[in-house]
C-alpha cells in the first residue's frame, strides 16, 4: 500500500490481545523421542537463517525477489522483513527467535474450541515444548 502512495499505519495487534504466532513448526511425539538431533539441527539452521535475513533486510529482500519471487517488490519485501523481525523478537525470550509461552498457546486453543474448530480444550503443555530452544544459550 505504501508503494502505491497510501499512508500506512501499522497497528501492533499483539498489544491489543491478538497475539498468535506464525512460523510454528510441528513434529510428532515420536520424532521428539527418536530424532531430537534432527529437530535440533533443523531449528539451528532455520533460526540462523532468520538471524542472517534480519541482519540486512534490504539485501535479503533483493535476493528473495531475484531468485524466488520475481513478480515481488524489493521494498515491500524489505518492509515485511522489518515487521517480521519485530514480531519474531519481541517480548520475553527476545534473544531466542521462536520463543513462545504456554498462556498464548492456551488462549489459541481456547479460541479454536470456542469456534468449534477442535472438539475439546487441550492443555497447552500437551502440544508444545521449548526444550529445543532452552537447550541453546541466548546470544548476547
Amino acid at each position: 500500500m505504501k508503494e502505491k502512495g497510501y499512508e500506512v499505519n501499522v497497528i501492533p495487534a499483539f498489544r491489543h490481545g491478538y497475539d498468535f504466532y506464525s512460523e510454528v513448526y510441528f513434529v510428532t511425539d515420536t520424532m521428539i523421542r527418536k530424532q531430537p538431533d534432527t529437530i535440533r539441527k533443523f531449528l539451528d539452521t532455520t533460526l540462523r537463517g532468520w538471524k542472517e535475513a534480519f541482519r540486512d533486510p534490504a539485501a535479503t529482500a533483493k535476493l528473495i525477489v531475484e531468485k524466488y519471487y520475481p513478480q515481488g517488490s524489493v521494498s515491500q519485501q524489505t518492509e515485511s522483513l522489518k515487521v517480521f523481525k519485530l514480531l519474531a523478537t519481541i517480548g520475553v525470550g527476545e534473544s531466542l527467535i521462536g520463543y513462545m509461552e504456554s498462556p498464548f498457546w492456551q488462549k489459541g486453543i481456547d479460541i479454536l474450541h470456542k469456534f468449534k474448530q477442535i472438539d475439546r480444550k487441550i492443555p497447552a503443555e500437551d502440544v508444545f515444548t521449548l526444550e529445543f530452544l532452552k537447550a541453546k544459550s541466548p546470544e548476547k
